[in-house]
């Protein structure tokens, strides 16, 4: 459910399920086409990372799951890297630094 929220740019309930499901920040979530092939792959963290993420959203999903900032998604992509691309706030990619 954090997940969808995060794609759904729910950033107040993100915040309320970070609280009562922090696990969920290290849950992978996979698309694949119907032959297997991975079409992508995220942590919540990197899925929020494209969304233009408040800063404090930003800090719970890491402090949750710290690890996520060294983790690539399926295109080699760090959390940095998809910040960077879609021009996040400079708090947020001083964050993720």
């Amino acid at each position: 459910e954090l997940f969808q929220l995060v794609q759904q740019k729910r950033w107040p309930d993100v915040l309320q399920r970070l609280t009562d499901h922090k696990n969920e920040a290290a849950t992978w979530v996979v698309d694949r086409s119907p032959d297997g092939i991975i079409n992508w792959r995220n942590l919540p963290l990197h899925t929020a990372c494209e969304n233009y993420p408040p800063e404090d959203v930003v800090k719970l999903l890491v402090a949750a799951h710290p690890r996520a900032l060294q983790l690539k998604n399926a295109t080699g992509a760090l959390p940095l890297h998809l910040a960077c691309r879609e021009r996040a706030n400079a708090s947020v990619i001083t964050i993720l630094m």
